[in-house]
């Protein structure tokens, strides 16, 4: 919970820090899964990789040798929130029977 309230802040001091966007998605994932701590995790670091490469002026700047990393790490928040959703979804034909039998 703390990395993920330090990570808001260093966004909030510097918005174009890429590295601020990847640990705030860390830091997200790190927490018990849900399906909204997926998404905030996936928004995040599609946030860092939406920039460009060290040294620009403006929007987010992630150093080259972090994307890749970012990248793996946006799969498995993708994997993660499909799994949290597939939980989320009954058995339609689970709740049928369960129905029948009351």
């Amino acid at each position: 919970m703390k990395a993920n309230m330090d990570a808001a802040r260093a966004i909030e001091l510097d918005p174009t820090n890429g590295k601020a966007y990847y640990r705030r998605g860390c830091a997200t994932l790190g927490m018990a899964p849900s399906a909204s701590r997926a998404k905030e995790a996936i928004a995040a670091l599609e946030t860092a990789l939406s920039g460009r490469a060290s040294g620009g002026k403006d929007g987010i700047i992630l150093p080259n040798a972090m994307r890749h990393e970012v990248s793996s790490l946006l799969d498995y928040a993708k994997r993660r929130l499909d799994a949290c959703t597939e939980a989320a979804v009954p058995d339609v034909e689970s709740c049928r029977e369960n129905c029948r039998q009351q």
